[in-house]
């Protein structure tokens, strides 16, 4: 695994133990660069890769203080929605009695996501190649659009805490460990 990543992130090639991808109904050639392995999204490497995801955000959370609930139906929250809405937020998390929290003490929404900076087929994404950020930034919107009535509760606050593979965090991800280091530990000198 240390082999495929540091070769994935020197740009040499990963040689596949496959010819073609094993996902259903792929079956695409994989590049010797290994970029259709990290971004199909039929093969449940992706999905693997957010579970794993998961689990660090959930322990900065948990010791900031707040109470954690994972993979939570948008429906069993305090925000107005469907009775049928199947939506999911990845973590939910409530200010627990030790600390107001960040966000001014607001439940926080927050959403996990990895964006490759290639497309399955090797290519860059739109932007990538020339604007930091650019892959993030539009996964930061798609998901703003997704949850806008997260966005617009006044009980809830919505936090997509994004990278890019080998990458930048999203700016919400940056000011929220921002925020809860300065509620920890007060200002930075």
């Amino acid at each position: 695994i240390l082999q495929c990543l540091l070769r994935r992130r020197l740009g040499l090639p990963i040689l596949p133990d496959n010819e073609v991808c094993e996902g259903r109904r792929c079956g695409a050639q994989l590049d010797e660069l290994g970029h259709h392995r990290c971004a199909c999204m039929k093969t449940g490497r992706v999905h693997g890769r957010h579970a794993a995801a998961i689990h660090p955000w959930k322990q900065v959370l948990e010791e900031a203080g707040y109470r954690i609930r994972i993979e939570r139906l948008l429906r069993d929250t305090n925000v107005r929605t469907s009775p049928q809405d199947q939506r999911r937020m990845d973590i939910v998390a409530a200010p627990g009695a030790r600390s107001v929290g960040a966000r001014r003490g607001m439940p926080l929404f927050c959403d996990v996501t990895i964006c490759s900076t290639h497309t399955q087929h090797g290519g860059a994404q739109p932007g990538a190649a020339n604007h930091d950020g650019a892959t993030i930034g539009r996964a930061v919107t798609r998901k703003r659009r997704r949850y806008r009535d997260v966005v617009a509760s006044a009980h809830a606050s919505l936090v997509v805490l994004g990278c890019e593979a080998y990458g930048r965090w999203s700016t919400d991800a940056i000011s929220l460990m921002r925020e809860l280091a300065y509620s920890r530990y007060g200002p930075a000198t």
